[in-house]
C-alpha cells in the first residue's frame, strides 16, 4: 500500500508540473528584476489650454485739433485712424467748419511692436503729394488701460513743413464709419452777434469801401479771398490766409507793401505768395503790379550769380533770368527744388518765391547789371551777388 501511496503522489506532483507549464511562480522575474506591483496609470494626459496667439485685430483711433482766429476752419479738423488687421493704415481728416472730408488724407502701415521693452503699435504715415510720399511720420500708440493712445501731426498744406500736432486715442472698437464720424463731430457755427442799427448810407464812411480791395490767391490746394485794407495814408491790413499788419506807399494806382514784423513759418510762406507791389482798381479789385507792361525792362537778361550759404560754402546759381516784363525765374541748383519766380520793379527792388521750398529771395539790381540778392529758405539764408552776361 505505501508503495501505491507514493506512486500516486508522484503522477500528482508530474501533472501538477505540466499544468504549471514550467513556468517560474516565484515573484521575481527571471532575470531576477523585481516585479512592479504599481497598479496601470490610465489618467488621460491632461489637455494643452495654452491659448494660440490671438489674430491680428483692427484698431480705431480719433482726435480732433482746434484752433481759433483768422484760417481756423482751414486749420481746425478731426481725423479718424484706422488700423487695418492687414496692415494697412488710412487717416481721414474732417474740417468740420468747412464740412470738407478728405477721405485717405494720411495712408500707410502699422504692426504690433515693442519699443524700448514695452509692447505698442508702430503706426508709419505718409501724405500723398502728387504720387511722392511727403510729410512722412513714424509714431508709436501705447496701451494706456485699455486705450491706445499717441500723438501725430498732420501738414496745414500737403508737402510742406508748417504742421500741427494733435492726440488721437482708441481701442478695438471700430466705432465709426464716414458718415458717423462727421455726424459725431459736426460744427454748428456760434450764432452771431446782433448788429448795431445801420447809419444811413449817405452817412457811411466813403473810405471803407473806396480803401478795400480783394484777388484771388492760390495757396497750395486752398484758395482764399486775400483782403488788402489801407488803414491810413501809411498803414495798411492784409488778409490772406492770415492777417499782416503792413505799411505801404502809393504811386498812382499801385502800392508797395512791406509787413510790420518779419512773417515766420506759415505767415513766411503765405505773405511770400503775396505780390509786394499790387495795383488797385476802381471796381474794388486788384491784382499783382507787372512794372513793366508794354515796355522792356531795363533789367532783362541772364545774371551770373554765386552764392555763399550760411557756412560759408560758395556756389553758383544754375539759372537767372529776369524777363522783359520784370518777371524774374530761375533756380540756384540741377536738383528741380530750388527753382524761383518773382518780380523787379522799375526801381530795381527783387522779390521771389522758392515755390517747392517755400522760402523767399529779396535783392536789388541796378542799370550796369549788378545784383545783390537775399535769400531765407527753412530757417537757412545765403547771400548771393553777380553781374549780367
Amino acid at each position: 500500500m505505501k508503495r501505491i501511496a507514493a506512486l500516486v503522489l508522484a503522477l500528482v506532483m508530474i501533472f501538477a508540473l505540466a499544468a504549471c507549464g514550467g513556468e517560474n511562480t516565484s515573484n521575481t522575474p527571471a532575470n531576477n528584476t523585481p516585479a512592479n506591483t504599481a497598479p496601470a496609470d490610465n489618467t488621460p494626459a491632461p489637455a494643452d489650454n495654452t491659448p494660440a496667439p490671438a489674430a491680428t485685430e483692427n484698431y480705431q483711433l480719433v482726435g480732433k485739433y482746434e484752433e481759433e482766429g483768422e484760417g481756423a476752419d482751414r486749420v481746425s479738423a478731426a481725423f479718424k485712424v484706422d488700423l487695418n488687421k492687414d496692415g494697412t493704415v488710412v487717416v481721414d481728416r474732417y474740417r468740420y467748419m468747412s464740412d470738407t472730408y478728405e477721405d485717405t488724407f494720411m495712408t500707410g502701415t502699422w504692426a504690433a511692436a515693442q519699443k524700448d521693452g514695452i509692447d505698442c503699435l508702430k503706426i508709419d504715415l505718409a501724405c500723398d503729394n502728387n504720387g511722392e510720399k511727403a510729410n512722412e511720420q513714424t509714431v508709436y500708440a501705447y496701451d494706456m488701460a485699455g486705450t491706445y493712445s499717441v500723438e501725430i501731426s498732420f501738414p496745414i498744406i500737403i508737402g510742406m513743413d508748417y504742421k500741427r500736432s494733435l492726440t488721437v486715442e482708441g481701442t478695438n472698437e471700430m466705432k465709426y464709419d464716414d458718415e458717423s464720424f462727421k455726424a459725431a463731430y459736426a460744427w454748428t457755427a456760434p450764432a452771431e452777434e446782433q448788429p448795431a442799427e445801420e447809419q444811413p448810407a449817405e452817412e457811411q464812411p466813403a473810405e471803407t469801401a473806396a480803401n478795400e480791395y480783394h484777388m484771388p490767391l492760390t495757396l497750395g490746394e486752398n484758395e482764399f479771398d486775400a483782403v488788402l485794407t489801407l488803414v491810413d495814408d501809411t498803414n495798411a491790413t492784409l488778409v490772406a490766409a492770415m492777417t499782416f499788419e503792413c505799411t505801404y506807399t502809393k504811386d498812382g494806382s499801385v502800392v508797395t507793401l512791406t509787413p510790420v514784423e518779419e512773417p515766420a513759418d506759415m505767415k513766411a510762406t503765405v505773405w511770400s505768395v503775396v505780390p509786394h507791389q499790387l495795383k488797385l482798381k476802381d471796381d474794388g479789385t486788384m491784382e499783382a503790379y507787372v512794372p513793366f507792361e508794354g515796355e522792356a525792362s531795363p533789367y532783362a537778361g541772364e545774371y551770373d550769380v554765386k552764392n555763399v550759404n550760411g557756412d560759408g560754402e560758395e556756389s553758383y546759381f544754375e539759372e537767372f533770368i529776369i524777363d522783359e516784363d520784370g518777371t524774374v525765374h530761375g533756380a540756384v541748383d540741377a536738383s528741380g527744388l530750388t527753382g524761383f519766380e518773382g518780380t523787379v520793379d522799375a526801381e530795381g527792388n527783387i522779390t521771389a518765391e522758392y515755390g517747392r521750398l517755400g522760402g523767399t529771395m529779396t535783392g536789388t539790381v541796378d542799370a550796369e547789371g549788378n545784383i545783390s540778392l537775399h535769400s531765407e529758405v527753412r530757417g537757412r539764408t545765403s547771400e548771393a551777388t553777380g553781374v549780367k552776361f
